[in-house]
């Protein structure tokens, strides 16, 4: 539907003559185009808003780099330090298995058992030799020849009448006379008190 201007005549009426309405002295001159103000500034309005939204996208993208570069330097950083833990481990495992290996090296050299390795604490060859021939010393003694009846050589047990002789000498009665019974083959269950 075509728009109409509401102070615009209407058809079949009558319109006053021109000549009797003054023009009025007092109101702006027209503008040649009346809508072309107008258009001006919608123009303008619609630049600006769309500068504001480019801006604004911008600065949200800024910002997500910046973020994004931020995330990429601290785990550079967290790499950088990962690694620098690995190496650590990897150097103390190192030393450890050299340790070790020095150890194992001074214990053969001086026909120490595994058992009597562990007691090698030092930390440099020298005092790992130090100790070493100690150990060695010590346990590389030979037994006392023919022992004891009581401390029988190592690969020898006493014979039952050494036991029970040691066990009268030392005056304990119970045990001589179960090992007499023992001798006897005699067996010392079932029986109260001797």
């Amino acid at each position: 539907m075509p728009e109409t201007d509401p102070n615009a005549p209407k058809p079949g009426a009558e319109t006053p003559p021109a000549a009797s309405t003054p023009p009025a002295a007092s109101a702006p001159p027209a503008d040649p185009k009346p809508g072309a103000q107008d258009n001006e500034e919608n123009k303008f309005r619609r630049l600006h808003e769309k500068t504001s939204k480019d801006l604004e996208a911008a600065t949200a993208e800024l910002e997500k780099l910046r973020a994004d570069e931020q995330k990429r330097k601290d785990s550079e950083l967290s790499e950088l330090d990962l690694a620098k833990k690995r190496a650590d481990e990897a150097e103390a495992r190192a030393k450890a298995l050299e340790a070790d290996n020095l150890r194992r090296k001074v214990a053969q050299e001086h026909h120490l058992t595994s058992e009597a390795m562990e007691f090698l604490s030092a930390d440099d060859e020298a005092g790992l030799k130090a100790q070493a021939e100690r150990l060695a010393a010590i346990t590389s003694r030979p037994p006392a020849q023919g022992g004891s009846t009581t401390h029988p050589p190592r690969d020898q047990a006493p014979s039952l009448d050494e036991q029970i002789a040691a066990a009268e000498k030392a005056g304990d009665r119970f045990l001589s006379i179960s090992l007499k019974r023992q001798q006897a083959g005699i067996s010392n269950r079932g029986q109260g008190g001797v």
